[in-house]
């Protein structure tokens, strides 16, 4: 996936390696999210419902300057994956809201893995330079 400066978004579908080894087939789906009108590196996809496909999440505000004056916000916003229209374009999106309130800290720290084996995307929050983690399980 490509993900824009706008959110949008662009994709290529894994279609496995070719014979002999080398490169892979990518299948190219086009814009599958027209995106939602926040900055780009706000923007990640993790399987939240358990359906093996990745939903879009947005992430809140980032403090992008490492200024300090921006308040903590860890929040998730979730669009669920509902896969590609029948005449292509841009896929099925069906807005969730928000999934989580956060947790205190700034949003670039959170990530998604199931940690569990669920089929459902955890969220953790994972300390730059040390790496210690903290996690909350998702319950769907």
């Amino acid at each position: 996936m490509k993900v824009n400066d706008d959110s949008s978004v662009q994709a290529w579908l894994n279609g496995g390696p070719k014979p002999g080894g080398g490169d892979w087939y990518w299948l190219p789906q086009g814009t599958i999210a027209s995106g939602v009108g926040q900055p780009g590196h706000r923007v990640r996809f993790a399987p939240l419902h358990g359906s093996r496909s990745a939903d879009y999440l947005l992430m809140g505000r980032f403090d992008d300057n490492h200024t300090g004056t921006q308040p903590y916000d860890s929040s998730v916003q979730v669009w669920r994956n509902g896969g590609p229209k029948p005449g292509g374009g841009d896929w099925y999106w069906m807005p969730g809201g928000e999934v989580a309130s956060g947790v205190l800290v700034e949003g670039a720290r959170i990530q998604f893995a199931d940690i569990d084996g669920d089929g459902r995307a955890d969220y953790l929050d994972v300390a730059p330079g040390t790496g210690t983690t903290r996690a909350w399980i998702n319950f769907g």
